[in-house]
C-alpha cells in the first residue's frame, strides 16, 4: 500500500503525534474516539450518551474506548463535588501521554471560581 498525504489545512484540523497515531496497545476505534474528542473545543460537554447518538458506536463500545483511553494515559477522569454537594466528573483528553501521579491525586488543581478556565488549556 502506498500513503499519499494531503496538503494540511491552516486551520480546523487536529495534530497529534505518531506515537500516538501508531500506538500498538489502543484500538482503533479508541484511537478514532481520541481523534474525535481531540477536535472539539476547549471546554466543550459531552458523555458517552451523547456521543453514541451523534456516531454509529453505541454507549457501551464508547465507554470501553473511554476506558482504554483512560488506561493508555489519554484520557483523566477527575471526579470531586461541587459547591452545591452534587458529585461532578471531569474529563480531560490528551493529545500526549501523561503520566498518572503516583497518589490518587488529580494531575492538575481544580479551577478557582473567578478563573474557571484557568487549568482546562491543558486539553
Amino acid at each position: 500500500m502506498r500513503i499519499i498525504k494531503a496538503a494540511q489545512p491552516a486551520e480546523r484540523f487536529v495534530m497529534i503525534g505518531n506515537d500516538i497515531a501508531q500506538d500498538p496497545h489502543i484500538s482503533t476505534r479508541a484511537l478514532g474516539l481520541l481523534v474525535r474528542l481531540l477536535s472539539y473545543p476547549d471546554n466543550w460537554q459531552t458523555d458517552s450518551n451523547t456521543l453514541a447518538a451523534r456516531y454509529p458506536e453505541g454507549r457501551d463500545a464508547i465507554r470501553k474506548a473511554m476506558n482504554e483511553l483512560e488506561h493508555a494515559g489519554h484520557l483523566e477522569r477527575v471526579k470531586y463535588q461541587d459547591a452545591a454537594g452534587h458529585w461532578r466528573t471531569d474529563v480531560y483528553v490528551y493529545a500526549e501521554v501523561v503520566e498518572k501521579p503516583v497518589q490518587n491525586e488529580p494531575s492538575y488543581t481544580h479551577p478557582k471560581p473567578d478563573n474557571q478556565a484557568s487549568d482546562i488549556q491543558a486539553l
